[in-house]
């Protein structure tokens, strides 16, 4: 879901180093944290359970009706 640099920041697992790292950049640099801060947020607009809901019932729905027509 997290695209790295531009809704969110990925760091290796168990790796502090790199997470200290990831930290530092985004206090270095603003305008970008803002940015990334409003990309994510439209990330995670797209994933709400009534959109997530809805796809699936969509889907649900498709193959219900390619079922019935075959």
């Amino acid at each position: 879901i997290i695209t790295h640099g531009r809704d969110g920041l990925l760091v290796p697992p168990q790796d502090p180093r790199a997470l200290v790292q990831a930290i530092m950049s985004l206090t270095q640099s603003p305008d970008h944290t803002h940015q990334m801060r409003q990309a994510a947020i439209e990330t995670a607009r797209r994933y709400t359970f009534n959109k997530i809901a809805d796809q699936v019932e969509t889907y649900l729905q498709a193959v219900i009706d390619q079922h019935r027509s075959a």
